[in-house]
């Protein structure tokens, strides 16, 4: 028995491998099909599981290159508006830290900008490997949709006793609990922060409050840094009010995220948002933009598994 348990251990720790390098595709197609699992029951009833799986695949693959069209359509509108916005920055900072331990001259930014140059070749560079990856999370979302209740049923009949089939029950809930609250504030906030931008008259009003929910999403930042960033600027072009507006609305949605997350999460999960709140720091070190998941199921997952030891 216990040669057997090595054999499925080591062919488990292979499988691993062989699935780390599209680990992120896989994993945000879970995240997609837990969000979608409420339509796809609902159309499967209607026109059949396989058909609904695609409906909600295809409409998923628009909710992504929506706001992707709307960022690469501002910049490509706005690129002189872009242009003359750093070079105003950039002038005022230079007038400003003038004669202190902060000035510099603007020609010395030319690396900088030579470096974000290069980058943007990068990513062009990587753009078929972006696609190879969209093209897998829509695959293994399709079938993930399609195959639900076999999937489901398969994983129950792993977990035979009662102990097991509550860990999976409780990493269940810890998901779908992660999910809401992660991903349901990142939403929410970008949602309320796009009429607020469009009442200041905030420039590419869509691409910042996608970049607000961005930004919720990442560990240690938050929602706040984008209006701070927009406040700021607001104040050096001399728009006064809006700068200040600007300021308490990121107060507010600092405040608001450090209690909407834990209790939007707290309302499925069965560990601490605290404890789930290292995996998201943690997470994103380990596996990339993947880890923003991955990290806090498998803390969560973990607390899990030893809680049902302890109860034992």
């Amino acid at each position: 028995m216990k040669v057997l348990q090595v054999k499925l251990a080591l062919i488990f720790a292979l499988a691993l491998i062989v699935l780390y390098p599209i680990i992120a595709p896989l994993v945000f197609a879970i995240v997609f099909g837990y969000l979608g699992r409420p339509l796809h029951k609902r159309l499967a009833e209607k026109i059949g599981a396989g058909t609904s799986a695609a409906t909600v695949t295809a409409l998923v693959l628009l909710i992504i290159l929506f706001p992707v069209a709307a960022i690469v359509k501002s910049l490509v509108a706005n690129a002189g508006s872009i242009a003359a916005f750093a070079t105003k920055i950039i002038g005022k900072l230079s007038v400003i830290f003038e004669g202190t331990a902060l000035s510099f001259d603007i020609n010395s930014l030319s690396p900088a900008i030579q470096a974000g140059v290069e980058a943007s070749g990068t990513l062009f560079i990587s753009l078929p490997i972006l696609v190879l990856n969209l093209f897998i999370m829509l695959l293994a979302l399709f079938e993930l949709l399609k195959n639900w209740d076999s999937i489901s049923k398969y994983i129950t009949q792993l977990a035979k006793k009662p102990k097991h089939l509550k860990i999976v029950k409780d990493i269940n809930s810890l998901m779908i609990g992660i999910i809401d609250g992660y991903f349901g504030t990142a939403i929410l906030f970008g949602a309320l922060s796009y009429p607020l931008f469009l009442i200041l008259g905030i420039e590419l009003a869509t691409f910042n409050a996608i970049l607000v929910s961005v930004t919720t999403l990442i560990p240690m930042v938050g929602s706040w840094v984008m209006f701070a960033i927009l406040g700021i600027y607001s104040y050096l072009v001399g728009n006064i009010t809006t700068a200040v507006v600007l300021a308490i609305a990121g107060g507010i949605f600092g405040v608001a995220q450090i209690i909407v997350t834990p209790m939007l999460t707290k309302r499925r999960s069965p560990v601490h948002p605290a404890l789930l709140l290292l995996g998201f720091i943690g997470g994103p070190m380990a596996f990339g933009v993947a880890g923003i998941i991955l990290g806090p199921i498998i803390i969560g997952s973990l607390k899990i598994v030893l809680d049902s030891f302890k109860s034992e």
